[in-house]
């Protein structure tokens, strides 16, 4: 008989115990933000520079580091992708370009309603501390 897999933690939200911590957060996710717009996405995808292949993974450890692994968000996001759109086999290089910028808007956007997310969470901090 075949192993059961165990069931996996319950999500929890991550409790900020102070606004210190939720600055720190925001800061993280600012500079996921600014490398992404930094990344060169044409020698990355030309060049196979694997950049954006660092990137993608910065962007899902500070993900994990700010919100914690069993978390609403980083459940949502782990598999977060510097891609948006269709793909299939043969595609030209301008095509992959093409999806690997709508990716990056992509990421941009989930990052910053991220930041917004922990905004909402130090206010509440700011008024109940």
């Amino acid at each position: 008989m075949p192993k059961r897999r165990p069931d996996p933690p319950p999500l929890e939200p991550r409790d900020f115990r102070s606004v210190d911590e939720i600055v720190a957060g925001i800061a993280k996710l600012e500079r996921r933000i600014r490398e992404l717009e930094q990344l060169d996405l044409r020698a990355a995808v030309l060049e196979d520079t694997g950049a954006d292949d660092v990137v993608r993974s910065n962007v899902r450890e500070t993900i994990r580091e700010v919100f914690s692994p069993n978390s609403p968000e980083f459940h949502e996001h782990q598999h977060i992708d510097i891609w948006a759109g269709s793909m299939y086999m043969g595609m030209q290089r301008q095509e992959i370009l093409d999806g690997k910028e709508r990716g990056r808007r992509q990421v941009i956007g989930i990052l910053t309603g991220l930041i917004g997310r922990l905004n909402e969470k130090r206010l509440f901090v700011e008024v109940s501390g």
